[in-house]
């Protein structure tokens, strides 16, 4: 009887043994499917984390062309206006010079007709003078002669 005793006991221990193993095997199992969906939410967590900071790069090199694009337009503006307002100032100032050279002309047109007028005058009065002087001449000549024949 203790023969068949320790055999149930060794049937019972192989049953507890089998019993654990299985256990364990399953344990690990469950443990290792449990493993596996934490590395796959983790591996979730870094792909949404990666394509967050992929997108947030993505956004900053387009803010930095856009910035460069904007400052570089910006420029050009400038640089259009500038060269406006250099065109205008020329055309100002040759509008300027235009109507100095005209009224300076005008003056000197007029300053010449009033020399013009001068000269003739004076000529003309030269002429009365030499006229007066001549018949002042005459006028002496001829009491002179007057004189002479009385």
């Amino acid at each position: 009887m203790e023969e068949q005793k320790a055999k149930m006991r060794n049937f019972k221990i192989t049953k507890l043994v089998i019993l654990l193993n299985s256990m364990v095997v399953r344990q690990h199992r469950t443990n290792k499917y449990q493993t596996f969906n934490h590395l796959q939410s983790h591996m979730l967590q870094l792909n949404l984390k990666f394509k967050k900071l992929n997108n947030h790069i993505v956004f900053n090199k387009k803010h930095k062309m856009l910035r460069l694009w904007a400052a570089h337009v910006k420029n050009k503006l400038v640089e259009r206006e500038i060269a406006m307002e250099d065109k205008l100032r020329q055309k100002q100032k040759k509008l300027e010079n235009k109507a100095d050279r005209k009224k300076l002309m005008s003056l000197l047109r007029l300053g010449l007709k009033s020399l013009q007028k001068y000269k003739q005058h004076q000529i003309s009065q030269r002429e009365i003078e030499a006229e007066h002087e001549n018949r002042k001449l005459q006028i002496d000549n001829f009491f002179a002669n007057l004189r002479e024949r009385v």
